[in-house]
């Protein structure tokens, strides 16, 4: 429902807001509301199974480096519009740092995948011979 809401806000803000240097209340409410779904789905997580197993999941580590991200960004986003751009100019390289966190995040979940994907293989099974010939 939260979604459905904030898509009809992204209309009218669109809409009816000029932008000056970054759309910082949609980015803002946007990030919130990931943070509180990303906040649900580890209470979802670690309330069903085992934590040790939480952390062999991918989509933990995913989940994970998107909330690293988001919250290093989220002031910066947020304050984007009321600072000047040389002072925006001047910080931002700092969001890479957790763009690049978010980054190895995301290659450590691919090599969870692919090790989860090779144990998962199905083994051979060793079918007999049964071809028969008959010849008349």
């Amino acid at each position: 429902m939260f979604s459905f809401l904030f898509i009809a806000f992204q209309f009218f803000h669109y809409f009816t807001i000029k932008i000056r240097v970054v759309d910082s209340l949609p980015i803002g409410i946007e990030t919130i509301l990931l943070f509180s779904y990303i906040i649900f789905y580890f209470y979802e997580q670690f309330k069903i199974s085992n934590p040790d197993y939480v952390y062999k999941n991918p989509t933990f580590w995913i989940f994970f480096g998107i909330l690293i991200y988001l919250g290093e960004v989220f002031f910066f986003n947020i304050l984007a519009d009321y600072i000047s751009k040389q002072t925006v100019l001047k910080y931002w390289d700092l969001t890479y740092i957790g763009d690049i966190v978010k980054n190895i995040l995301f290659l450590y979940a691919l090599f969870i995948l692919r090790n989860n994907s090779n144990h998962k293989q199905p083994q051979k099974k060793s079918i007999p011979h049964l071809d028969m010939d008959f010849t008349l």
